[in-house]
């Protein structure tokens, strides 16, 4: 039996190939068949809070321009908004400060292995809110201080810990863990900025950039994923597989300055994801493979100046 991975419609299929995933199924084996599905996480009530400029419950959505801040550690018995969310940013020109807080799920600290379809991400920003901006604390992650997190925002055991769904947004400063999909998925949208964050035992993607265009993954600290940063979209049938013709690809994205180690695989882009720049990255003792790209030859992606020890294939440097 190969490895499983909760596909994006919550039900699980297989991820990778039949062929690779023979090869990764004795490394991660234990851990998926450990997993529960016959159990329940209880939901909090969907709450239809507007938001108020000072954050101190789960459960609201922003619906005018302005500043927020988070003011306190918050979490998901408190409400949640009417998509399943911690809070929602429906509207442009908003500045949301987490100031360092915890924005903890069912799953924080892996503290669940069940999946709950009505609780879904930590912050979503909504196709209404071009041009926002999620700052999560005063520190950039590094290398050296992930373990401390003072001063960096933790977004903890969600579906995904932050969802971008609109374009030109820019978040950083934050911790993204313990998620039962993805720590950030960019969906569907252009012109994103993730910067200087960490993405850290996420049980899919630490980063995913799913049908989504010119848009920047950098500065970030990806431990623990399944895979670190991912270009493409994952069908159920398995990754190099082709999307269907719905579902566009991630194009003319750039991939810089990451660290990643400790994942299943580094950075993978799929199959028809195409002018992607991926360099200066440092991507080491990944299980599988540190860098690989499904496309033939890399077709016209660009991999450069990375640091790695295996990658498929060898086009990238």
């Amino acid at each position: 039996m190969g490895i499983v991975r909760k596909a994006n419609n919550g039900t699980r299929r297989g991820l990778f190939s039949n062929k690779i995933a023979n090869l990764i199924a004795p490394a991660v084996g234990a851990a998926v068949a450990a997993i529960a599905m016959s159990a329940g996480v209880a939901a909090a009530k969907p709450a239809a809070a507007v938001c108020t400029n000072s954050i101190t419950d789960c459960g609201c959505t922003i619906k005018k321009a302005g500043t927020y801040n988070v003011t306190t550690n918050i979490d998901y018995t408190e409400g949640l908004t009417a998509s399943g969310d911690c809070i929602d940013i429906a509207v442009s020109g908003v500045v949301l400060n987490l100031n360092g807080n915890s924005i903890n799920g069912p799953y924080a600290n892996g503290g669940s292995d069940v999946w709950n379809n009505l609780i879904n991400d930590g912050i979503r920003v909504l196709s209404s809110g071009s041009g926002d901006v999620i700052i999560g604390g005063l520190d950039q992650i590094n290398s050296e201080n992930y373990n401390l997190q003072t001063g960096i925002a933790d977004i903890n055991g969600w579906n995904n810990g932050i969802e971008s769904d609109s374009s030109n947004v820019v978040a950083g400063h934050f911790v993204s863990e313990y998620n039962y999909n993805d720590g950030v998925l960019v969906s569907k949208t252009t012109g994103n900025t993730i910067t200087g964050f960490g993405s850290i035992y996420n049980y899919n993607y630490g980063v995913q950039l799913l049908s989504s265009t010119g848009s920047k993954v950098t500065s970030s600290l990806d431990l623990y994923n399944f895979i670190g940063i991912y270009l493409g979209y994952n069908s159920g049938e398995g990754l190099g597989n082709p999307a269907p013709k719905n579902v566009g690809p991630s194009n003319n994205n750039f991939v810089n300055d990451n660290i990643l180690f400790s994942n299943y695989a580094g950075i993978v882009v799929d199959i028809n994801n195409l002018g992607n720049q991926v360099l200066d990255n440092a991507s080491l003792s990944n299980e599988y493979e540190d860098l690989y790209d499904f496309n033939p030859k890399c077709a016209t992606n660009v991999w450069e100046l990375n640091i790695f020890t295996n990658a498929y294939p060898s086009c990238i440097d």
